[in-house]
């Protein structure tokens, strides 16, 4: 996987690849990105946060989204591809070291995140709706989701830990299911990493249930239809 900087628009290409929509009162401007490959993105309004391509230069949002959009392919070449990478603590964050490295940072995601009303959402979903124009689910109808799906695995008591989990991961988002994360949760949970890892059936107990979880987060789209 390649990191290469954001390709610069030529002024005529970003003029007509950028429009924009007065929605009237007080609600911010929309933006429309205009991608190629006959796509295009709507964001709600425009953002102070700055962007720069991986070799430091200063670039606009727009050409930011559309080198993203451009991007992306390089890591994952379909929906299902991206869920199995991101179901994964390791290849999760794999990911996001590699996306940083193209010049792709963090917290330029989340500010992408704020403009497409997907701060309630996983950055998986801001992925897939750059990549794939699919509406961005919230975390909390897949935290439900996923909990729906382990109750007839497992027991009560681990179905316990998974509310727990449920809970941390739709307030505080995925930075939660990170790998290292997962000795502070036994100690919130249980007062004790040994307690909890007692309680829950082991260490390989453990892992297995964390490790489901996040699998059960990241289904395919049909499976949250209303």
């Amino acid at each position: 996987m390649s990191g290469h900087g954001a390709n610069l628009a030529s002024g005529d290409n970003q003029a007509s690849a950028e429009r924009s929509v007065e929605s009237g009162g007080e609600r911010p401007r929309m933006v429309i990105v205009e991608l190629g490959e006959g796509k295009a993105l709507e964001l709600q309004g425009m953002t102070t946060q700055r962007f720069y391509s991986v070799d430091g230069k200063v670039i606009t949002l727009m050409e930011f989204v559309r080198s993203l959009f451009d991007k992306l392919p390089e890591f994952f070449k379909t929906e299902e591809e991206l869920r199995a990478i991101w179901s994964a603590p390791e290849s999760r964050k794999l990911l996001l070291e590699q996306l940083r490295d193209a010049g792709f940072p963090r917290e330029n995601l989340e500010a992408i995140q704020k403009l497409v009303n997907a701060e309630n959402s996983d950055i998986f979903d801001l992925l897939e709706y750059v990549r794939f124009q699919f509406k961005p689910i919230e975390r909390k109808v897949r935290a439900l989701r996923s909990r729906e799906g382990l109750t007839s695995r497992y027991e009560d008591k681990i179905i316990d830990f998974i509310d727990f989990l449920v809970g941390q991961y739709t307030q505080s988002g995925v930075d939660e299911l990170d790998l290292s994360k997962l000795p502070t949760l036994l100690e919130i949970k249980y007062k004790s990493v040994t307690e909890g890892t007692n309680i829950l059936g082991g260490a390989e107990k453990v892992r297995e249930i964390f490790f489901d979880f996040q699998k059960m987060l990241y289904l395919p789209r049909s499976e949250y239809a209303s």
